[in-house]
């Protein structure tokens, strides 16, 4: 299956992500109804997107069985009965 080298997810829950020091560190802000763009990494068939302030968070990958497998709180932006990942929505 070819993977798509990008794909666009909207956030469907806010959600901030810190680095593992007692939340002082902010990753990434992932804002609620917020639409991002996220770029295939093919090494390792994972996807990553950046937010508002370009700070990279990731989104989600492509499992054994090659199905998109996203984090809580984001959905595949669907395109006219195709979602952007190539999936038929109907």
């Amino acid at each position: 299956m070819k993977l798509k080298n990008s794909i666009k997810v909207k956030c469907v829950e806010g959600f901030t992500l810190h680095k593992n020091n007692k939340r002082k560190t902010i990753v990434a802000v992932v804002e609620e109804g917020k639409e991002y763009k996220a770029i295939l990494f093919k090494p390792t068939e994972e996807y990553f997107a950046k937010d508002l302030e370009g700070r990279g968070f990731f989104v989600g990958e492509i499992d054994n069985n090659d199905k998109l497998i996203l984090m809580d709180g984001l959905a595949l932006v669907e395109d006219e009965g195709r979602d952007n990942y190539g999936q038929s929505t109907t």
